[in-house]
C-alpha cells in the first residue's frame, strides 16, 4: 500500500481501465511484474462517479 497524490492509500487493485501491450507477453505472467505495476501506480487515480458495488471473496477459490 502507497499513498497517492491526493492523500488516500492505495492498494494493487484496478476496477476500471484499458491497457495495451505490445510485447510477446504481458509482464506479469513472467514474473517481473514490479515495473508493470509501477505503470499502473503512475497513472494515477480518478474518482468513479458512484460507489461501485464488490463483492469479497470469503473462502478460497479453485479452478481446475
Amino acid at each position: 500500500m502507497r499513498r497517492c497524490k491526493n492523500g488516500s492509500k492505495e492498494e494493487s487493485s484496478q476496477e476500471e481501465g484499458s491497457q495495451e501491450e505490445d510485447g510477446p507477453e504481458v509482464p506479469i505472467l513472467d514474473g517481473s511484474a514490479a515495473g508493470f505495476v509501477r505503470a499502473l501506480k503512475d497513472c494515477g487515480l480518478a474518482r468513479q462517479a458512484s460507489n461501485r458495488p464488490y463483492l469479497r471473496i470469503t473462502k478460497p477459490v479453485v479452478f481446475r
